[in-house]
């Protein structure tokens, strides 16, 4: 027996529930219920177009470009004991070294706000963009913090890094990891608190 494939129409505005009779004020309206983190979420806005829709789909949290030439060069250059994203510590570190209490995060440009790159904000849904990106940056300092309270070093590497300098970006870790681990301190120096 054939299953028959039932097709969806794509939820846009109108159909998007809860929200037919409120308009959407630049992507700014906050679901009632609460994340898992406690916090509230952004409804992100509808998509302009299909094309808009796929790119956005396309975003991966894990094994992005930069992570894969980070750790492959890692590999390559004799440096081995790292996990990937490991669950039970905070902000899923992209690249672990649970031996050496060392955590290093890979960043995107625009993702994170990238100092050096100063990437502009989207011209459409403005608002909501600066909401989200102002939250993700403040719950990476919250999370290099709830780290460094259970005696791990952290590394921030941003992705334009990564691309124009991956020997200095091995470099920086390899020497990280030459030195003694600091649990046994209560608030260890890390490379995210110089930039």
């Amino acid at each position: 027996m054939m299953e028959k494939k039932v097709e969806r129409p794509m939820e846009t505005k109108a159909t998007h529930p809860g929200l037919q009779d409120k308009p959407i004020e630049a992507g700014l309206q906050e679901k009632g219920r609460r994340s898992k983190r406690g916090g509230r979420r952004l409804v992100p806005p509808p998509p302009s177009s299909p094309a808009v829709a796929a790119v956005m789909r396309g975003n991966t949290a894990n094994d992005t470009s930069p992570e894969i030439l980070l750790r492959s060069a890692l590999w390559k250059s004799g440096i081995r004991g790292y996990r990937k994203h490991l669950q039970h510590l905070p902000g899923r570190p992209d690249v672990a070294f649970p031996r050496h209490r060392l955590a290093v995060f890979i960043h995107g440009c625009f993702w994170h706000r990238c100092p050096k790159c100063n990437i502009l904000i989207p011209r459409t849904n403005t608002s909501y963009w600066e909401e989200k990106l102002r939250r993700n940056v403040e719950r990476d300092q919250r999370v290099f913090g709830y780290l460094e309270q259970l005696g791990w070093r952290t590394m921030r590497l941003w992705e334009c890094e990564i691309r124009e300098s991956l020997d200095q970006c091995i470099h920086e870790v390899g020497e990280e990891l030459q030195r003694p681990s600091a649990s046994h301190l209560v608030s260890p120096v890390s490379r995210t608190q110089k930039q």
